[in-house]
């Protein structure tokens, strides 16, 4: 029985590392959701089977080292940041889009119990890392098909993802894939084991995979950490001298490499080059043009505000939202994260959960070298310390997912399973077997409990709403409204989102030949479901923002602006709601309110070519034609002639005279005169202004250098005639 509840618990454990390859389409996010929720799965099943395990065997049991405390006290910290946090339910539950939260953690936790209480062999820690190895090498080659253009780059351009739909997911697999390997290759060269020839080259397809992922943090975390192994093995290790040249070897190879690179960047080989020209373009001035070059200043301020507890996880967007820099027009609007590991812990837990996160790597590393019990060479040992290197510096640049996570707490595991400690010791009534017996019920209709209410209601609340999406465009919006109904009366984490989509959906449901019935139905369900989102989350300017988007589609105009003011009063300088405000009072008819509120959004940011137009556009709406010549004159012409806002504005106001002076232009570029339209258009704006004639001739000119236009023309030739 005791053996087959463990190859049970292994079996599961061997398993997650091909989790990486489940694409879920069923669900929103599907590189996102199926992995997550997959090892939620597999952790709640093995975790149960452990606990029945270690009940009737004490040798299963986990041990007592620092890495085990720092632990529980992270956990317990993150928790009750969580709970007293901004948002307790996300914090808990997180979302599709990043499945993280609490219970993530938690996961991650009960996976570490588990692992390091049933893995505790040397032989079988072997068979894991190379597991984790033969997953990765599967990735390469299914990298190298992406990169030869057999299968589809998820996220679009050159930088590889895998099954990951993020390159920078992928790279960071691989760079803890590449130091097990690099690990199994230096025990190979120590014992002179012909299987070198097998790791090198696995060794080469993983770095050529990592380094068409383009992730600059990764790939110079990698570096950092391999260098740091080498320094310790070149000083350090006594005992074989091949390591110890190697590692010398690889020290000043590294530094021709570096070196070569930074003497032959400015190159065109590498300016040319997908990946070498993201590396060739790192300065102070790039940096200055990143978001993290803005957020990271926002989480500082949000760590010295709250800096014991901090604000709970998946709270960033408070902080974004009430410090938001104008001069981010150019980047992301919603930030969620930090985009920096250290301050994301910060900010969602406070300092009493980023000192017991810290102490895992100091624990970690002081199990692996202070103590003797993982019978591990000198070199590997310094192979793992580059990895945790590696590791700790990429995550000033990025934020934690769900594999890096995983296989953070695997080397966490190995060195608390080894550490030699004592074992916690049940108490003595657990030993009897109807005690066991009753508890092993209990955790069972526990497991059960948890597979329904934390995975199969929200994995089918996502395929409900997949399906609501899909069914829109096919015209059966009654079967669409009967699955998102369906998603909202599930009551799960899937409703946020679910509402965000529902929403955006109003031009559908309020088009032309919708049933009354139908539509009535729609506006019921939605008004009822955002207003429910707001009061619950009063605090967040995203759900304000949507609620006044669809009520401004439906032509509730003033209880829109209010909505609008709630987001705004949460994020001030924020021009995406004031454009919003602006846009609404245009919709009134107050154009002379909708011009000042546009002025407000281009002082806000005046080299922000939208607040320009906009503000332009503000300009002509309020007639004040002194403003509108000199943005004209001062904005970039290209802006002006090609922006079709400004056309549909001045077609409106009857400013055919602008037009003309806008078409006669975009005929002078080659971009415009592409487009046989603009010729069309500056016909029809001719005529416009009474010159019929210029209108007729130019129109005929388009009929004979393209016959397929000839009735289209003919009947714009007869309409101006006709006047």
């Amino acid at each position: 029985m005791n053996s087959s509840l463990r190859n049970a618990i292994l079996f599961g454990i061997f398993v997650l590392p091909f989790l990486a390859f489940f694409v879920s389409k069923s669900t929103l996010f599907p590189f996102i959701t199926g992995k997550n929720f997959g090892f939620r799965i597999i952790v709640e099943i093995i975790f149960v089977l452990w606990a029945i395990l270690a009940m009737k065997d004490a040798d299963y049991m986990p041990r007592r080292s620092w890495i085990l405390y720092s632990f529980i006290l992270f956990l317990t910290f993150l928790g009750l940041a969580d709970l007293f946090g901004e948002n307790p339910s996300k914090s808990f539950w997180s979302n599709f889009e990043r499945m993280e939260g609490f219970i993530t953690s938690l996961h991650l936790f009960l996976y570490f119990i588990v692992l390091s209480s049933v893995v505790f062999v040397k032989k079988t820690w072997d068979k894991l890392l190379g597991t984790w190895i033969g997953a990765s090498t599967v990735m390469c080659i299914f990298g190298l098909i992406q990169l030869a253009g057999l299968a589809t780059i998820n996220q679009g351009g050159a930088r590889v993802d895998g099954t990951f739909g993020n390159a920078i997911y992928l790279a960071v697999f691989l760079m803890f894939t590449i130091f097990f390997t690099i690990f199994f290759t230096v025990r190979f060269l120590r014992e002179k084991s012909g299987y070198i020839w097998l790791s090198i080259p696995l060794v080469i397809l993983q770095f050529v995979v990592l380094y068409y992922t383009a992730t600059r943090g990764v790939l110079l975390g990698l570096l950092g950490g391999l260098f740091l192994s080498m320094i310790i093995i070149a000083f350090g290790e006594r005992e074989n001298k091949i390591l110890k040249k190697t590692a010398i070897g690889f020290l000043l190879g590294l530094l021709v490499f570096v070196g070569s690179f930074v003497a032959l960047k400015d190159m065109s080989f590498v300016r040319e080059s997908p990946v070498l020209s993201r590396f060739s373009s790192l300065s102070f001035s790039e940096i200055k043009s990143q978001g993290r070059y803005f957020i990271w200043p926002m989480a500082i301020r949000g760590v010295v505000e709250k800096p014991l507890l901090g604000w709970g996880q998946e709270s960033f967007n408070y902080i974004f939202n009430a410090n938001y820099n104008p001069q981010m027009y150019a980047h992301e609007q919603w930030f969620d994260r930090a985009h920096n590991t250290y301050l994301d812990w910060l900010v969602a837990g406070g300092l009493l959960t980023f000192i017991p996160f810290l102490g895992l790597f100091f624990f970690f590393i002081w199990y692996l070298w202070k103590h003797n019990n993982l019978d591990l060479s000198f070199s590997e040992k310094a192979i793992l310390t580059g990895l945790l290197g590696a590791y700790f510096f990429q995550g000033i640049f990025v934020f934690d997912n769900l594999f890096s996570s995983i296989l953070f707490v695997t080397i966490l595991a190995l060195a608390h399973a080894n550490s030699n400690s004592a074992r916690v010791i049940l108490p003595k009534s657990l030993g009897l077997p109807a005690v066991r017996s009753a508890l092993s019920f209990v955790l069972v209709c526990l497991l059960f409990l948890t597979l329904y209410s934390w995975n199969i209601k929200p994995i089918q609340a996502g395929r409900n709403l997949i399906k609501g999406m899909t069914a829109i465009p096919t015209g059966d919006l009654n079967g669409s409204l009967n699955y998102f109904e369906k998603v909202f009366a599930s009551n799960t984490f899937a409703l946020p989102e679910t509402g965000e989509q529902f929403l955006t959906a109003v031009g559908s449901f309020l088009a032309d030949g919708v049933s009354e019935e139908t539509r009535v139905r729609y506006g019921t369900m939605a008004r009822e479901e955002i207003e429910k989102q707001v009061k619950s989350n009063p605090k967040d300017a995203r759900g304000y923002v949507f609620y006044g988007n669809f009520l401004r589609s439906v032509g509730l105009n003033d209880q829109a602006l209010e909505q609008y003011g709630k987001a705004l009063a949460l994020s001030p300088q924020k021009q995406a709601f004031l454009f919003e405000i602006g846009s609404t009072y245009i919709s009134k008819g107050e154009y002379d309110k909708a011009y000042e509120v546009f002025r407000q959004a281009y002082l806000l940011a005046p080299d922000f070519y939208q607040a320009q137009v906009i503000y332009l556009l503000g300009a002509l709406y309020a007639g004040d034609d002194a403003k509108t010549q000199e943005l004209f004159t001062s904005m970039n012409q290209e802006v002006i002639i090609f922006d079709q806002r400004l056309v549909s504005v001045l077609a409106e106001l009857g400013r055919f005279d602008d037009l003309v002076g806008i078409f006669e232009a975009r005929l002078q570029t080659d971009r415009g005169k592409a487009d046989m339209q603009n010729f069309i258009s500056l016909a029809l704006s001719y005529a416009e202004i009474g010159e019929k004639q210029k209108a007729i001739d130019l129109l005929g000119s388009i009929s004979s250098e393209d016959p397929r236009l000839k009735s289209q023309i003919d009947s714009y030739i007869e309409e101006i005639n006709r006047r």
